[in-house]
């Protein structure tokens, strides 16, 4: 087949390229070009499977009850949380907050201030306010367990459940940040900032000799904490009034509170109204609106009156705003933040991935023909995928973002062993045609085999009940598929288009040196075979012993690494205030008056609750009633339209998987004992992440074991020999049980990607076998002799497992630098997989052969 298949393909050579150049052209449209083209959504929700009875009970909750994973806790730390200007910044940062598109509700100590006639307003000093809050069952979840940290709490409208959304959210939230950002530019002595836009506008100021200028750079200088009842100038202008009554100080404020005058509803300043009203202080604002000054009239006896007022500035809580340290927590920003993280990785990684790719084939050929060939056939290769991505509607998510990563390194692994069969053959072939056909009938039957059991370890994660998990494993056995094609076709066509590699390039490649790794190992075989066999089953035999210390339990936050901003914020919250992930307990019943008009239940629920609050897990519980038995305000939002289901929300620190099952059932156990039955259902996208991850883990070793037996059957059919099939899974099953071993012992979790990793790496690692026993059936014919034949194999097929190898190892290599630890496990595990299995293929697999002689020697 593969020799009439060579015959076709050199013979219309040119025919095949303008096909194959439409084709690309179609698809390159269609991918990015056309009204479908390739999108990106990298929501989580995708994670969650199809059928599920969980799933579908949580479902049911969010129809009944909306969703429960809508609140973003945002925490800041300042100097001091009860100042008065800085209650009043925080209730304009809610109240601003309040404003943003898909933003319900906010919640904040700013709520309680309320313009200082609040509950912690004006009629109690700050130490009085503190102790409020401390001491009430409800606001004290406002306030870190330090007492030096607080709490705005945003809950997302309903309806927002696109990253797109969460995104605009969460850019508007920092504007309105970043709008309160307050710099002291001039200090009535300096310049600190010397920008020409600040020193042009000192200059165009009007003064006298006596007055003494501050000017303060801010992005809206008409907003309410710039200028009015509680801003930035009114702050400065009384603090000056209270040491100096006769100074006479002139800003915008004195505009406002012109106009204002009048008013019984205060109406904001802006430019037109300070032209018509107030000539006098148009030049006390920059006409970019983001610099305004103060003026002071007065002429110091000592410098240290001067220092006094700078310092009211310096010291002002509004210029000490940018000092605020901020911190965000809650499923929409972990949501977000990841998503964020995942586009960030792509950009990087799929560059350095064809880097590295680049890299390896210069090196390993010297040559940059050979690299630009192999490029231009991995290049049309990912047109292609992407092109039916898009038409079967396929998107670039969590997991498919892979996709182009592994098909360049894969791709660049199988260009490596067709020009390196190339080489070999223009070394004993004069005629080109000749030595291209050879290569295309002896290695296409390899790379079809290899490429064969690659997808299958792909096409085995079809079989999860996760559709992403789903397509990635469909998307990647078609790329694969189309990899082997256009590797087949193109470089063959394109070689003979060019003059064959210069000898002394030849030569380098194909004659061994006696200090190559080949001849090493090669003297390694044929001296110690046995020493191989016994070591390498020590090595298994400790694995094994590993494997059992592998440890499955998941956090919901487990995928951040240490010291990356998202899992800082995230352990700030969690460990100052708790209760960040939702966890909900629905209890229902048949008699609707049950629930609310009766004595009996609420005595039952008062005790059930209060108990929950005792837990060390649960954070904070609110429902129909609060802790004291008082309906809650929002009541309509814990009971249901039939009123049959009563719901109670509890906020819990980060648990892990076995954690989740303990406090469930400690929470099931409790309300069976104080209410008698059974009506009770525990939910919320804690749990459901939670029994998610255990599933899919379950889901990928069931693929892996299907993969396993799939491919050994096709490599017994190509073998047609189950003794040699049979020595041959050896190798194949070291790698993958020596990475288990290094999970358990240096404690790496089984988690999706970690399992989703042997799948994958199997269908990989069995490459290098595959290209052994080919290479060494082949010289078998020739030898009659199996300690010969391994001998050659490893001296000619050997050198090019090594670079694909090494090719490979490098573009996994490279993710453990990803700010995910299943991203950076699934780099170090595929690393250790592919190296072992390089070892086992070069050093165990020959050294069975030659021991158990699987053939029979003549």
């Amino acid at each position: 087949m593969f020799l009439y298949l060579s015959k076709f393909i050199l013979r219309n050579g040119s025919y095949l390229l303008a096909i194959i150049a439409v084709i690309t052209s179609i698809f390159f449209y269609q991918a990015f070009l056309s009204e479908n083209h390739l999108k990106i959504d990298f929501s989580l929700e995708q994670m969650f499977p199809k059928k599920d009875n969980d799933k579908d009970y949580y479902d049911f909750f969010k129809k009944t009850f909306g969703r429960e994973d809508n609140t973003i806790f945002l925490s800041f730390t300042n100097n001091n949380i009860f100042n008065e200007s800085n209650l009043s910044i925080l209730e304009y940062l809610s109240k601003e907050f309040q404003s943003i598109d898909n933003i319900d509700n906010v919640y904040s100590l700013g709520n309680l201030w309320d313009d200082g006639d609040g509950k912690i307003g004006y009629n109690l000093n700050e130490s009085e306010r503190k102790s409020l809050i401390e001491n009430d069952k409800i606001y004290s979840g406002l306030l870190s367990n330090d007492g030096k940290s607080s709490l705005i709490l945003l809950t997302i409208n309903e309806n927002v459940i696109t990253h797109e959304e969460r995104t605009s959210i969460f850019s508007q939230i920092d504007l309105i940040k970043k709008s309160l950002e307050y710099d002291l530019v001039y200090d009535g002595i300096s310049f600190l900032d010397k920008s020409d836009e600040v020193k042009s506008f000192y200059n165009q100021i009007n003064k006298n000799n006596d007055d003494i200028l501050f000017v303060i750079k801010n992005s809206n200088v008409f907003s309410e904490t710039s200028v009015g009842p509680y801003s930035i100038l009114n702050e400065f202008d009384y603090n000056i009034k209270q040491i100096y009554p006769n100074l006479e100080v002139s800003s915008i404020e004195d505009c406002y509170n012109i106009i204002n005058s009048e008013n019984d509803v205060d109406i904001e300043l802006n430019s037109i109204l300070i032209k018509k009203k107030c000539g006098a202080y148009q030049d006390l604002v920059d006409e970019n609106l983001n610099l305004f000054a103060v003026r002071v009239n007065h002429e110091f006896s000592d410098i240290s009156s001067l220092l006094k007022l700078r310092n009211f500035l310096i010291e002002s809580p509004y210029v000490n705003f940018k000092n605020w340290k901020w911190h965000e927590a809650g499923l929409p920003v972990l949501r977000t933040r990841y998503v964020e993280l995942v586009e960030y990785e792509r950009t990087l990684f799929i560059p350095i991935a064809f880097i590295i790719a680049a890299i390896t084939l210069v090196w390993v050929f010297r040559q940059i023909k050979a690299l630009l060939i192999a490029l231009l056939s991995i290049v049309i290769s990912i047109i292609w995928i992407s092109g039916i991505m898009s038409l079967m509607d396929v998107s670039i998510n969590v997991i498919s973002y892979l996709t182009f990563n592994l098909l360049m390194i894969i791709g660049v692994s199988d260009a490596i062993h067709l020009l390196m069969k190339y080489h070999e053959e223009a070394y004993s072939n004069i005629d080109k045609n000749n030595a291209l056909q050879n290569v295309i009938v002896e290695i296409g039957a390899a790379l079809l085999l290899t490429s064969f059991t690659t997808a299958i370890g792909f096409l085995s994660l079809s079989i999860a009940n996760i559709k992403i998990l789903q397509e990635f494993g469909i998307i990647m056995a078609i790329g694969i598929c189309i990899l082997f094609l256009i590797t087949i076709i193109v470089m063959p066509i394109v070689l003979s288009y060019i003059k064959k590699p210069d000898e002394k390039h030849i030569k380098r490649l194909i004659l061994k040196k006696d200090s190559s790794l080949t001849y090493f190992f090669q003297n390694l075989v044929n001296k110690r075979p046995r020493s191989i066999i016994y070591l390498s089953s020590f090595i298994f035999a400790l694995s094994i012993y590993g494997l059992y210390q592998i440890n499955s339990n998941v956090t919901v936050m487990g995928d951040l690494k240490p010291g990356n901003k998202l899992h800082t914020d995230l352990n700030f919250v969690e460990n100052n205030f708790g209760g960040t992930l939702p966890l909900e307990i629905v209890i229902s019943y048949n008699d609707p008056e049950l629930l609310t008009h009766n004595l009996e239940f609420q005595k039952k629920y008062l005790i059930f609750i209060n108990e929950l609050h005792r837990y060390d897990i649960i954070k904070s519980v609110t429902g129909y009633w609060d802790l004291d038995g008082n309906q809650n305000i929002q009541q309509s939002k814990y009971i249901n339209t039939k009123r049959d289901h009563l719901r109670i929300s509890c906020g819990i620190k980060s648990i892990d998987s076995e954690e989740a099952k303990i406090i469930s059932a400690k929470i099931i156990n409790l309300y069976k004992q104080i209410f008698g039955n059974d009506n009770i259902n525990l939910t919320g996208s804690t749990l459901l992440s939670l029994k998610m991850n255990n599933y899919m883990i379950k889901s990928l070793l069931n693929s892996f074991v299907i993969a396993f037996f799939i491919i050994f059957i096709s490599m017994n059919l190509l073998f047609k020999s189950f003794k040699l099939s049979l020595v041959s899974i050896i190798p194949n099953i070291f790698p993958l049980i020596f990475a288990g071993g290094v999970m358990g012992f240096v404690g790496i979790s089984l988690r999706p990607a970690t399992a989703m990793t042997f799948s994958i790496a199997l269908g990989i690692a069995v490459d290098d076998t595959i290209h052994f026993l080919s290479r060494f059936r082949s010289e078998y014919k020739k030898t009659n002799s199996h300690q010969i034949s391994s001998k050659n194999t490893i001296l000619t097929t050997g050198r090019a497992i090594i670079s694909t190898t090494i090719t490979l190892a490098m573009g996994f290599v490279v993710l453990i630098f990803s700010n995910f630890k299943p991203n950076a496990q699934f780099g170090i595990l595929s690393t250790i997989i592919l190296i072992i299995a390089l070892l086992a293929s070069l050093l165990l697999l020959p050294s069975l052969i030659n021991v158990i002689k699987p053939l029979k020697d003549k």
